[in-house]
């Protein structure tokens, strides 16, 4: 069986030895920030200046000659951050942009090393789109 991992370039790694007693300092100096990072709020407002700076210059693809539109996000939970965006077509929304959208949080806001990110796309109807 073949298996994929997810990128693992948001993730620290300490290499180290419980043997030779090599690098616990820095492992336990980590994971205080690691779980501040887990726990960090977005608010709305700084998401929406996040949708207007970063999306509206780089939106989703058309797709069936229909524009996709970011209309606003929220961030609905922390542990781990989940952000939730609302659009006209979830369904149009492609794994290429979730990618981007989720590398673009990271380096916009500074924050979010050492933990996963869940982002999902409604629409006001309610249907939803996981990524």
């Amino acid at each position: 069986a073949c298996y994929t991992f997810p990128p693992l370039k948001n993730f620290p790694f300490i290499f180290g030895s419980a043997k030779e007693r090599i690098n616990f300092g820095k492992l336990f100096n980590l994971i205080p920030e690691i779980i501040a990072n887990r726990d960090k709020r977005i608010t709305t407002g700084e998401l929406n200046r996040f949708v207007s700076e970063v999306i509206g210059r780089t939106p989703p693809n058309a797709k069936r000659g229909k524009a996709v539109k970011i209309y606003y996000g929220t961030q609905a939970e922390s542990t781990p951050p989940t952000f939730i965006f609302f659009v006209n077509q979830p369904s149009f929304i492609e794994d290429g942009y979730v990618r981007y959208l989720e590398k673009s949080i990271r380096s916009f806001f500074g924050c979010f090393e050492g933990t996963p990110i869940r982002i999902f796309f409604k629409m006001r109807g309610s249907k939803q789109k996981e990524s």
